[in-house]
């Protein structure tokens, strides 16, 4: 089981964070332009765009009755807990809804999970935003969601982004 894990855990967050990212910065040029005329805050750039963006939740089942703040949870209930919230946490984070390049590093996250629930694709999906960003932004500067269209994203255990049409000029 645990291969399994590695082998497919890369493949929903690496390609649903690669859509969260290119979502945030085709409706938000500036932060491109700054990403481009800076490409040093790219590292930067990558953690704060994961915290806002947060991908994962921990799916578990009850496996005895238990009240919690005045919630009874039942054997059998299944709950899933919101760790893709984590980085929205105003108590943890000054502004959590707005992206800042500048926020100090290094960043705390969740939204990969934590402790043993870690994705085993965090690192390769942070180097696969890296890639990204440094190959896509010099060749491809000015890009946009396609007029006319909303991006299609899902939550759950994972949450994703399952279509995002992007235009640019040549």
């Amino acid at each position: 089981m645990a291969l399994v894990n590695l082998l497919f855990g890369g493949l929903d967050t690496v390609a649903s964070m690669l859509g969260f990212t290119a979502r945030f910065l085709a409706q938000n040029p500036r932060h491109r332009q700054k990403l481009i005329e800076q490409p040093d805050l790219i590292k930067t750039a990558i953690e704060e765009i994961i915290r806002r963006h947060g991908l994962t939740n921990t799916a578990r089942l009850v496996t005895g009755d238990v009240d919690i703040g005045g919630v009874t949870l039942k054997a059998g209930d299944q709950i899933l807990v919101p760790n893709a919230l984590y980085g929205l946490d105003d108590r943890k984070f000054d502004r959590p809804m707005e992206v800042d390049f500048s926020r100090p590093m290094p960043i705390p996250l969740g939204a990969f999970g934590a402790g043993a629930h870690t994705c085993p694709g965090a690192v390769l999906a942070r180097r696969e935003i890296k890639v990204f960003l440094e190959e896509w932004l010099p060749r491809i500067p000015d890009f946009s969601i396609r007029p006319g269209t909303r991006p299609v994203l899902s939550a759950g255990v994972v949450q994703g982004v399952h279509r995002l049409e992007l235009v640019w000029s040549k």
